[in-house]
């Protein structure tokens, strides 16, 4: 009769440790899972600064208004004709805005 006791305590006891492991194993899912949305959130966050740094610079090389890219090209000594297809201002317009600021090359 010591021996059944024995045994079905053993036996419950093992059911009990089988429970323990399955909701130590939902957690450590649950964590995981909550760690992953984590990681993807600032990851999304993190390529939304990466973008708008970089069209902050993309923003930056272009000017805002063609009168000063075509005064800073002219001050390389480009041609009127290729300033006008860099700007995209009428050939006509250039040489007129050059002339009345006196950069003309």
């Amino acid at each position: 009769m010591g021996f059944n006791i024995m045994r079905v305590f053993e036996t419950s006891l093992d059911k009990e440790r089988r429970k323990v492991k399955r909701l130590m194993e939902k957690e450590e899912l649950k964590n995981v899972k909550y760690l992953m949305m984590m990681m993807m959130e600032k990851g999304h966050l993190l390529k939304n600064v990466i973008d708008v740094k970089g069209m902050d610079k993309v923003a930056a090389d272009i000017s805002a208004d063609p009168y000063d890219e075509i005064s800073k090209l002219a001050g390389t000594g480009l041609g009127v004709q290729k300033i006008s297809q860099k700007v995209g201002v009428p050939q006509g317009e250039v040489e007129l805005y050059l002339k009345l600021n006196k950069t003309i090359h």
